[in-house]
């Protein structure tokens, strides 16, 4: 081996000896930023089994919702018919009043009622 062939050969061992920490850093960067990607993987599940979770209860109140204004607009009708009321026209009565629909035909029916047991008319 010539002197240029050890020299080179030396040189080499010297840049692996100081490379070999930079590369060990490089590996435990590598090794840290998987961790981190699998982390952020789970979030991400995380998060849209969360959003699947609140959209699911949101839905259910939705309907929820539109089944309790369902009730309430069928026993206001069933109120209504029983004293000969018009919703319509309640409901004009509410809103120029601004209350709300649900009190005024309660209140409409318990009046017709009270007229009723006493002999007068709504006329």
């Amino acid at each position: 081996m010539s002197s240029q062939d050890a020299a080179i050969s030396i040189a080499l061992r010297m840049v692996d000896q100081a490379t070999a920490p930079m590369n060990r850093a490089m590996s435990m960067v590598e090794r840290s930023t998987s961790a981190v990607e699998g982390r952020m993987r789970s979030l991400d599940q995380a998060a849209r089994m969360a959003f699947g979770a609140i959209s699911a209860i949101a839905g259910g109140m939705l309907v929820r919702e539109f089944v309790r204004m369902a009730d309430a607009t069928a026993m206001m009708q069933g109120k209504l018919a029983l004293v000969n009321g018009d919703l319509e026209v309640l409901n004009k009565l509410a809103a120029g009043t601004r209350q709300g629909l649900e009190p005024t035909v309660e209140l409409y029916t318990r009046l017709a009622r009270a007229t009723r047991e006493y002999g007068y008319s709504q006329a």
